[in-house]
């Protein structure tokens, strides 16, 4: 897997995946693109992860999920429509519409789709904030962040000490482990009018603070 990594300072490092770092695999309803997996030498199959993000494709009427004992999961439909179905409560989604849940319940999909999925140890904080034109975001360090860019975009970064400003592409992924000092990032377009969605941010807190 090759990762572009850009050193801002000794505050940050950047790391941008693109599309042909992606892992894509079958699932028992359609293919799942898995687009970060932290730590990246554990395994999905096996539990052993931190926390995992990717977007699937929903190919059939109704599936089941995969149980996940110990994690938390946060879900979105990013195209289309999708209801979920556990402990006999149904709760329908549109596009950006987020659900948590705890990811050892059954949990039973209805609807074509696709999804975007976050999924996280129990004793963790994680969070998904569709990101619109020109938002700013206050983090404090050690915070990891993992944002998803939804099309071509520019990415600033300010800490006390420096700034980086980044465009990126539809599909690539920019990732910050561990800020070590408090920052400031913001997503912006060309098209300063759009209302569109530009990204995904995940933001992971690994001791469960409060995330501003």
């Amino acid at each position: 897997m090759k990762k572009e990594i850009s050193q801002v300072s000794s505050s940050v490092n950047l790391i941008t995946l693109t599309e042909n770092d992606y892992l894509v695999s079958d699932w028992s309803g359609g293919k799942t693109k898995e687009l970060y997996l932290r730590p990246q030498t554990s395994k999905y199959l096996i539990n052993d992860f931190d926390y995992r993000i990717s977007s699937a494709t929903v190919e059939q009427d109704s599936t089941t999920f995969t149980s996940l004992p110990g994690y938390k999961r946060i879900i979105l439909p990013l195209k289309g429509e999708l209801a979920l179905e556990h402990e006999q409560k149904r709760v329908s989604l549109v596009p950006y519409q987020q659900h948590a849940f705890d990811g050892g319940i059954e949990t039973k999909s209805y609807g074509k789709c696709i999804d975007f999925n976050l999924i996280y140890r129990r004793n963790f904080h994680g969070e998904i904030i569709p990101i619109r034109h020109q938002q700013s975001f206050e983090l404090d360090k050690g915070i990891d962040i993992v944002c998803y860019f939804l099309t071509d975009c520019t990415f600033e970064y300010r800490d006390p000490v420096e700034s980086l400003q980044k465009e990126l592409h539809e599909n690539e992924t920019l990732i910050v482990n561990s800020v070590k000092q408090k920052s400031k990032l913001t997503i912006s377009k060309n098209e300063t009018d759009t209302t569109e969605v530009l990204a995904l941010l995940v933001l992971i807190d690994k001791n469960d603070k409060t995330v501003t």
